[in-house]
């Protein structure tokens, strides 16, 4: 059996130092501490020595792995951040740096919340402070009872999927003791064996790699062995790098023609894909028919972006007869993935409704789930309401704060909103000339790079 195990990556990436430590944890946190800044400006610099330290409590191991991301085995590591109070309360939190896999970042937001925090202190007295956490979702493999020794012996006697399965296992220890160069040699040694799975990862690691990107070749060398064998990921995979000219010239005759084989065979990202460029008219005969059939697969096969853009239309009813209800339905199933842009609808959507103050403040806690989850619009939203009050109480602090997490994903609403509050003072923030003339600058330079 292959047991679900969590880390805790700790440390001061508000700082620009790497994280220090990476430390394992199954029913109970581990002792562990946290760099921290004061949340004044996310933009804050200060000597390490002067940092507050915010703790996580150890009651409870609040961590719970998603059940269908065991299922799926999926695994990652998730970088967030997390404002704590002065009593502990965790004021805003958000994804830095996803897993690749919303319901793992959702997870670990979720179960930092629920364990809770200990302030940061300075000068023995409880502050309010920003702690940096990396999370990791580890899959830990047995191979079903298989002693390391045994499945490395069949490994050295030419097994390509004992070699392949040796691989797996000493790379499912690599946050703590794993040679990767090893995990390599045996990947490469299933992979010239003939073992797919193995192609496909080194063909997905030389894709991947920014060191080398003239290395297409290599890439397409690894990845035509197990597309003969229809494995869909690498149908999509040589697809996108013919649509996104990833170290290959643009060639979108031969991304329509890897993104059909693999959407032929339910893969729901290709099928999203066709209809994006069938809807487009990009570089395929625009048919808003077979955009939308494509579409429906998609969103049948419970793709949230899918969900979202087909909910979209039947909500305008411009390419197909409007239908709020079943607009709804799929809405519904996007916002149970966690999928930031459907909690954004929904939490716009009952705005437009909102009488009651009740009803304002339920919109809102549909904006700040977006807003944890790294949407820029509704870090921007959650921003205005801090600023206004409208839902929530006033706090211009922590309005600050989120049209900073939103503007430093390049949210232009927000950086014209900091430059006006560098600029003028507002807020609770002084006038600060030199933040304005970066947010000018980082304005300017914005509008440099539009067409």
């Amino acid at each position: 059996m292959r047991a679900p195990s969590t880390y805790l990556a700790l440390g001061g990436a508000l700082l620009r130092l790497p994280y220090t430590m990476i430390l394992k944890h199954t029913a109970r946190l581990l002792a562990t501490i946290f760099l921290a800044l004061p949340a004044a400006s996310l933009q804050a610099q200060p000597a390490a020595t002067t940092l507050p330290l915010a703790l996580p409590t150890t009651e409870a191991n609040t961590m719970v792995y998603p059940r269908q991301a065991l299922l799926e085995n999926l695994q990652g590591i998730v970088s967030m951040a997390f404002l704590v109070d002065a009593d502990g309360t965790v004021l805003a939190a958000t994804v830095e740096q996803t897993s690749g896999t919303l319901m793992l970042d959702a997870a670990a937001i979720d179960g930092m919340r629920k364990r809770g925090f200990s302030p940061g202190l300075a000068n023995g007295k409880p502050v309010r402070s920003w702690t940096k956490i990396q999370y990791m979702w580890s899959i830990d493999s047995e191979e079903d009872g298989v002693r390391p020794e045994v499945l490395r012996a069949a490994a050295e006697t030419g097994d390509a999927n004992a070699q392949m399965r040796y691989a797996l296992l000493l790379s499912s220890r690599w946050s703590l003791r794993a040679d990767m160069a090893e995990v390599l040699r045996w990947y490469r040694a299933a992979a010239l064996g003939g073992n797919g799975e193995a192609q496909e990862r080194l063909g997905a690691r030389a894709l991947y790699d920014t060191a080398q990107p003239d290395n297409g070749e290599e890439v397409l060398g690894w990845l035509m062995r197990p597309a003969a064998q229809e494995r869909v990921k690498v149908l999509y995979s040589l697809g996108t790098m013919y649509h996104q000219a990833w170290k290959v010239q643009t060639d979108m005759a031969q991304a329509v023609k890897w993104y059909t084989r693999a959407a032929d065979k339910g893969f729901t990202k290709a099928q999203y894909r066709l209809a994006q460029l069938y809807l487009a008219g990009d570089s395929v005969g625009q048919d808003n028919a077979v955009a939308v059939s494509w579409y429906r697969k998609a969103a049948e096969g419970s793709l949230p972006d899918a969900q979202v853009a087909l909910a979209q239309m039947l909500l305008r009813g411009d390419v197909v007869a409007d239908d709020p209800e079943q607009a709804m339905r799929l809405l519904d199933k996007a916002v149970k993935q966690d999928f930031p842009p459907a909690l954004y609808l929904r939490g716009e959507q009952l705005m437009a409704q909102a009488q009651a103050p009740q009803e304002t403040a339920a919109a809102v806690a549909w904006t700040a789930r977006a807003a944890s989850l790294g949407h820029d619009a509704a870090q921007y939203r959650l921003a205005q309401a801090y600023e206004t009050g409208k839902g929530l109480s006033q706090d211009g602090s922590l309005a600050m704060v989120w049209y900073e997490l939103a503007a430093q994903t390049g949210h232009v609403e927000a950086m014209q909103r900091l430059l006006a509050v560098y600029r003028d003072g507002g807020l609770g923030q002084a006038a600060d000339a030199a933040r304005a003339q970066v947010w000018q600058a980082r304005l300017d330079g914005m509008r440099g790079k539009m067409p």
